[in-house]
């Protein structure tokens, strides 16, 4: 089995939240009907009624299972944070605390590793500030990046993304310097075959996204041990 690429780090997956380990379908459809309310979001962290998000329970243990630290970032508010950790550990995830799983910091509270202005700061800017922090301070290698957004994966700091479907809704992202939504929107675009559209095949050489499926995730896994 092939050593990880960057033997003096620890090999790490870095995971988000919502629609990510977290499946908010039935709130936003059931409850919310597609018209997003803050508080009522806060109701459903608080009373910690977020099911697991098919597949990812059995993702995160394998990684943890094959040596890989597991890290949550996620664009919830730190006052939400001791109830997310319990709502995730409670729907199987093990192993996530204060110290492993990072939420958008409280006002007046906005960590030194974050460079941008508290009252501008974009999801971007703190999920790749983050990962650049769990790189270069924390002697991590953040081998895969997972989440359902653009924001969750752009920004870099990462050796591969996986974007996840979201059926639910889709969150617009500041563009950073040369890393632009549209380019990554384009990892897998339709084209004509049979008289429909269908979906290219990913894996071109160049290709900006790696898509693939868990058997596949567990080979990569399994690849930087």
């Amino acid at each position: 089995m092939r050593a990880a690429r960057h033997s003096h780090k620890t090999p790490a997956i870095v995971v988000d939240t919502d629609d990510t380990m977290l499946f908010t379908y039935d709130m936003e459809v059931g409850d919310m009907h597609f018209v997003f309310d803050p508080a009522e979001q806060d109701v459903w962290v608080e009373g910690k009624k977020f099911t697991a998000t098919p597949g990812m329970v059995d993702l995160v243990t394998t990684a943890q299972r094959l040596g890989f630290a597991v890290i949550g970032i996620t664009g919830r508010s730190d006052a939400q944070k001791a109830a997310s950790i319990e709502n995730v550990t409670d729907v199987g995830y093990p192993g996530f605390t204060a110290a492993n799983y990072y939420t958008k910091w409280p006002t007046g509270a906005q960590p030194s590793y974050i460079s941008c202005a508290t009252s501008s700061c974009t999801t971007v800017e703190f999920k790749a500030g983050t990962r650049r922090h769990l790189e270069q301070d924390l002697g991590y290698d953040v081998v895969l990046n997972v989440g359902d957004q653009w924001s969750d994966l752009q920004g870099g700091y990462a050796d591969h993304t996986q974007k996840l479907p979201n059926p639910t809704y889709y969150l617009p992202s500041a563009d950073l310097p040369g890393v632009h939504e549209p380019r990554l929107a384009l990892a897998q675009p339709l084209h004509h075959e049979g008289g429909r559209l269908q979906r290219t095949r990913p894996g071109r050489r160049g290709h900006p996204e790696h898509r693939c499926g868990q058997e596949d995730h567990r080979r990569l896994l399994r690849r930087h041990r």
